[in-house]
């Protein structure tokens, strides 16, 4: 998930402390044990199997439109994330949006970042 984003401008929203979610491993991983875990002459119905599943595609959807309204959000503007494993603070303008790893990464200086390496996202100065 993301964290640690703020903004400067007054009017801005901030997305501050995101708490991160389950993912699809998780939920894979707890659906598992509740079935192997379950009584044998009270099994889980079909209902509540595909509903759970359901309800966890949707949130996985939300998560996704989330993720891709941010970066749409921080498109053509300045903004402060940190690069890589030495998380150097890096500073530029968002050139693009890329989806070529099936998730929404943004293009700063001709290097693609992970929503996540957000640290500040700068007052539009228009």
């Amino acid at each position: 998930m993301i964290g640690g984003v703020r903004s400067t401008a007054a009017t801005a929203p901030q997305i501050e402390n995101a708490k991160p979610g389950m993912s699809r491993k998780d939920f894979l991983r707890v659906l598992c044990a509740e079935l192997s875990n379950q009584n044998p002459l009270e099994p889980m119905k079909n209902a509540e199997f595909v509903s759970q599943l359901a309800q966890f595609s949707q949130i996985e959807y939300l998560d996704q439109a989330q993720k891709l309204q941010l970066a749409a959000n921080v498109l053509g503007r300045s903004v402060k994330l940190k690069d890589g494993a030495d998380s150097t603070p890096v500073e530029g303008i968002v050139e693009s949006i890329s989806f070529e790893r099936g998730w929404p990464e943004i293009c700063v200086g001709g290097k693609l970042y992970q929503l996540d390496s957000l640290l500040e996202v700068k007052e539009d100065e228009r």
